[in-house]
């Protein structure tokens, strides 16, 4: 719907914001309850999962409620919220208990561009080996290697 800028006059198109059904998003710690604290910067966690119907939070610990309650400034809960423990489970980027692995993101990085010009197998061998071949987050942590898991712990 146009409308005109009140303050330029400037002619401009008003749309409605798309519903977001589902936000994933990365916490430090939660409890069974859904209850999630973060330590560091959220970025835009906290503002995606205000705006989702659901929210799944990936997190690095699943404490007991009496951790979360020791905190209650540093507390979030939405409506409906799901949490999947999955230490380390960033990887390859940054969070409160990893550093970002910069050489397997120059990897990633490397094969997409071989694939944005044509050339899909170096992409494909990634995604075979970091996406689709591991059954579940152990096994991709097994893949990549406890060494180079504690590597990159700050």
């Amino acid at each position: 719907m146009p409308f005109a800028d009140p303050i330029g006059g400037e002619s401009l198109l008003a749309i409605p914001a798309l519903p977001l059904d589902l936000a994933l998003i990365h916490g430090h710690r939660a409890d069974r309850f859904g209850n999630v604290q973060f330590s560091g910067p959220t970025h835009m966690d906290p503002v995606m999962a205000s705006a989702a119907a659901r929210v799944v939070v990936q997190v690095e610990e699943l404490v007991g409620n009496d951790v979360i309650r020791r905190d209650p400034a540093a507390t979030h809960r939405w409506r409906t919220t799901s949490v999947v423990p999955a230490r380390w489970g960033t990887h390859p980027y940054a969070a409160t208990t990893i550093e970002a692995d910069v050489e397997h993101l120059t990897a990633f990085a490397a094969a997409g561009k071989r694939a944005a010009r044509g050339d899909r197998d170096g992409l494909e061998q990634y995604l075979d080996a970091h996406v689709r071949g591991p059954a579940d987050h152990a096994q991709y942590l097994d893949h990549i290697g406890l060494r180079r898991i504690l590597e990159l712990n700050p």
